[in-house]
């Protein structure tokens, strides 16, 4: 029994205890710089991220314009030299009869529509591609010196 007796007497000694609030400030003042030590940690990852996307999506624009132009040069010159028809070469165009020199000829141009209309195509999706690929990269980047500043401050 006094056993018993000794342990309740440890209970309500426990509960007698003053309670120290200077102990529970401390407590939340180390709980803030912890919530601040996150903000800042977080704030350079927003940076860092921002950066590296802004930096990958400069070079996936510069890639494409380089392949519009690319492309577009050698779309725009004159395709005889690497067509090839059979018009060319040591074939005597005399010995070809009419007929096949026509359906040559028609083929030619066939192909020349057919690049021209190409180039058109590839114009008009790269003024797609620039208009979505040019908002997002000036959004990531501006985003990028958007924080870039607030970290400053």
């Amino acid at each position: 029994m006094a056993d018993m007796t000794s342990s309740n007497d440890s209970d309500s000694d426990i509960k007698k205890l003053p309670v120290n609030t200077d102990e529970i400030q401390i407590e939340k003042l180390a709980v803030n710089t912890d919530d601040n030590d996150l903000t800042v940690q977080s704030k350079k990852v927003r940076i860092q991220t921002a950066s590296y996307l802004a930096i990958t999506l400069w070079v996936i624009l510069a890639v494409v314009v380089v392949a519009h132009i690319a492309a577009t040069i050698w779309i725009s010159i004159d395709p005889d030299w690497y067509l090839k028809p059979s018009l060319t070469g040591s074939i005597d165009i005399n010995s070809i009869e009419p007929e096949t020199l026509n359906k040559l000829i028609e083929l030619q141009k066939l192909q020349k529509e057919s690049l021209a209309s190409a180039n058109t195509i590839l114009n008009e999706s790269a003024k797609t591609i620039y208009t979505f690929l040019g908002t997002l990269v000036t959004g990531v980047t501006g985003y990028y010196f958007t924080k870039v500043e607030e970290k400053g401050d």
